[in-house]
């Protein structure tokens, strides 16, 4: 605990020290440029990406200005909630890096990024494969790549890139799986047994979104009884969780199970009373012709400041 408070302090009189400093461009020599170049992508790693754009926005105004620092300043530009200004910063020195480095697939991905943010899908099939086919390849733009294909249902490609692009990042980090838009895709694509393998690989990193997504493809399919055993896991891990009773009450009641329904209505609404779940009820009373307690919920949905 201590190393990491020192950690953030350290970062913290770092960053605030680059911001005093005046921008003296003009006197950086050679090996000052490499020390702050490096400096920048160890910012960037650590994800403090305002930090790494002032040092990169100096450095790019010197003569040793490389393709890597345009690149890198562009991605810096869109890493952080980026502003209408801010894409079309990045763009720009994406561009620029490229000018510099025709083979660089990291300033194609750069622009790449830039590009389907204008929602222009085919231009970033054609950037995003020069990023994965010049002499210096970023696979990150098979991600990319995968996006733009799905945006013009072209799902069996974007799958492909997708897996490709599973297998190199699931090395570092296996909780950064794209499975959960291979299943999306699938979906889409109407081969929902396939979905629900790909959400049910996601579980161990991402449980309750895995979770809801399996069930999301169980109901398609009307498979209610397998669908109420995988959000009862989600009540297992987490019995306050009102959402997870009120999902497994509306699943109970496509199978006509209104006092399976009723019960779980009552802890959905014992956790959190909102109109939802009250309205949700009475129709549940409504089918078991207990009209006076539907009579009350509506009533109390409509007190109800939920």
């Amino acid at each position: 605990m201590k190393i990491e408070k020192f950690t953030v302090a350290a970062v913290t009189i770092l960053s605030i020290s680059i911001c005093r400093t005046p921008v003296k461009a003009e006197n950086i020599t050679p090996s000052d440029f490499i020390r702050e170049s490096h400096q920048a992508d160890q910012f960037i790693k650590e994800k403090h990406w305002d930090v790494a754009k002032r040092i990169l926005l100096k450095l790019v105004t010197t003569p040793y200005a490389r393709e890597h620092e345009y690149s890198e300043l562009s991605f810096c530009y869109i890493s952080a909630f980026p502003s209408k200004e801010d894409w079309t910063l990045a763009e720009r020195y994406a561009r620029k890096a490229i000018f510099l480095d025709s083979e660089s697939g990291h300033a194609y991905a750069a622009l790449a990024s830039t590009i389907i943010e204008k929602n222009d899908y085919p231009g970033c099939i054609q950037i995003a494969t020069k990023a994965v086919t010049c002499k210096h390849p970023d696979q990150f733009a098979l991600y990319l790549r995968a996006r733009a294909y799905t945006a013009v249902r072209k799902y069996k490609e974007a799958l492909i890139d997708l897996e490709k692009w599973d297998s190199i990042v699931t090395q570092v980090d296996k909780s950064q799986t794209t499975v959960e838009m291979q299943g999306q895709i699938l979906e889409k694509m109407g081969k929902i047994d396939e979905a629900v393998k790909r959400y049910k690989a996601e579980i161990p990193y991402h449980p309750e979104q895995a979770i809801q997504n399996v069930v999301r493809c169980l109901q398609k399919e009307k498979k209610y009884p397998e669908a109420i055993i995988e959000v009862s896991t989600l009540i297992e891990r987490n019995s306050d969780d009102s959402d997870a009773y009120n999902l497994r009450a509306s699943l109970k009641a496509q199978m006509k199970d209104w006092k399976g329904a009723i019960a779980d209505y009552d802890h959905a609404i014992n956790l959190s009373p909102t109109s939802t779940y009250y309205r949700n009820r009475a129709q549940a009373y409504e089918a078991l012709g207990q009209a006076n307690l539907a009579k009350q919920d509506l009533a109390n949905a409509e007190k109800s400041p939920f």
